[in-house]
């Protein structure tokens, strides 16, 4: 991480600490160069990163019941709550994740943790995450869909973001459990 501790004491230095660091060890030396900035002034953020906030605005959004917003950072398949909702208009897109999350076993969970985050290609990135469920217990999906019994809960979902168009896109539904 060499090449970004300028970039994380000039985002330190500006207040940007927020959702950047969470996770990210302290700086503990200044920067010797200042690292380029987007035409607002502000600095920019990689890919990854831009990535990793799409995922996470993805899944708050959802949580918060703000599916029409939601959709927006949603780039796979409805074909599934189509065929769950024939009475859902197949391009109510917003409707369509309602009910998958009201009504059809999606869990609409906020992130806890992003334990693991890849740079699959300048245009994939894939994320391992956490949920937390809304008593602030870590979620856990325990054996279903084909599994065995005898197989621990899973705490770790797999998740893909893709630059589609030159716009970063969640390629998976939430978690879903029958």
């Amino acid at each position: 991480m060499g090449g970004r501790k300028p970039l994380m004491v000039l985002l330190l230095t500006l207040g940007f600490v927020s959702s950047l660091f969470l996770g990210c060890a302290s700086v503990k030396t200044m920067p010797t160069s200042i690292s380029p900035m987007a035409t607002s002034g502000l600095p920019t953020l990689n890919d990854l990163e831009r990535a990793r906030e799409v995922l996470t605005s993805y899944f708050s959004l959802l949580h918060d019941g703000r599916y029409s917003e939601a959709i927006h950072y949603y780039g796979g398949t409805y074909d599934i709550l189509r065929d769950w909702n024939p009475d859902v208009d197949e391009d109510d897109y917003a409707a369509l994740f309602k009910r998958g999350c009201t009504s059809n076993g999606l869990r609409c969970l906020r992130i806890k943790t992003i334990v693991r985050k890849e740079e699959v290609s300048p245009t994939e990135f894939t994320f391992t995450v956490e949920f937390i469920n809304d008593d602030g217990t870590l979620f856990e999906r325990g054996p279903c869909c084909g599994t065995e019994e005898k197989e621990p809960p899973q705490t770790l979902f797999p998740f893909t973001v893709k630059k589609v168009d030159g716009r970063l896109l969640v390629q998976e539904m939430p978690v879903y459990v029958p």
